[in-house]
């Protein structure tokens, strides 16, 4: 009746298909570029990394004989592995048999088969990424969790031979400044890191 008194107006489909409740997308690391992705073939991940460390070249004589100072640190391999993560779903005939389907181009309609496929697929690819985005989050504390009581997929921390370091910020203005405060956490990432980071990111 809406559409034939004001045409501008939605219809009851239109409607139905814009308050229809989708999983939730969380993608705010991914967006932020801060775990890029990258293809793997196979279930191991390597991180090989060189252990140069500080070196300085001396001065000497014009056209003598350099000194040979550029040595390579060591180097070590560490393997990560990659966890399997997969998701299944059942069509049943209850499922879209005699069920109403609301959809922008055809209107209102019986539900087929295929229009209860593409659903299933967009949940099970939307919890797939929900998936992703909570082992990011939690690897941003060191370890990457599974969901459930699977317990602990990867501690960043015993891999990589760091240990955690906690710094408390007080930003209510009496004690250190906050500048000195961003500078004591900056010396500390360049003494374990040995200098060699881009930036620091903070995440409110």
């Amino acid at each position: 009746m809406a559409r034939i008194v004001l045409p501008s107006m939605f219809d009851s489909a239109e409607l139905t298909n814009v308050v229809n409740l989708m999983p939730n997308t969380y993608s705010v690391l991914t967006d932020q570029n801060m775990f890029p992705f990258m293809g793997i073939e196979g279930t191991l991940a390597a991180v090989a990394r060189n252990h140069s460390g500080l070196c300085m070249v001396p001065a000497g004589q014009w056209c003598a004989p350099s000194k040979v100072v550029n040595t390579r640190g060591k180097q070590d391999v560490v393997f990560l592995s990659i966890p399997h993560t997969s998701i299944v779903d059942s069509v049943l005939p209850c499922d879209y048999s005699g069920k109403v389907v609301y959809n922008l181009a055809d209107g209102a309609g019986q539900r087929r088969f295929m229009d209860e496929i593409n659903v299933r697929q967009r949940e099970m690819r939307s919890k797939l990424e929900q998936t992703l985005e909570y082992r990011m989050v939690r690897a941003l504390f060191g370890e990457v969790l599974d969901v459930g009581p699977g317990g602990s997929l990867i501690n960043l921390f015993d891999t990589f031979g760091y240990a955690p370091q906690n710094f408390t910020w007080n930003l209510t203005g009496a004690g250190p400044s906050i500048r000195k405060q961003c500078m004591d956490l900056i010396r500390y990432m360049r003494r374990e890191f040995k200098g060699r980071f881009s930036r620091v990111r903070v995440m409110m």
